[in-house]
């Protein structure tokens, strides 16, 4: 039981983190960085 508990734990954060990287990624792709896209 304890291993299963820390699996779901372990898994939930993994699905947080994916989540909020999703979210992260979104609002980087919408603000204007010149230095991850720089004018040539």
């Amino acid at each position: 039981m304890f291993v299963d508990r820390r699996q779901d734990a372990q898994t939930s954060t993994v699905l947080g983190l994916r989540r909020a990287e999703s979210k992260l990624q979104t609002w980087l792709y919408a603000q204007p960085f010149s230095r991850r896209m720089p004018n040539g």
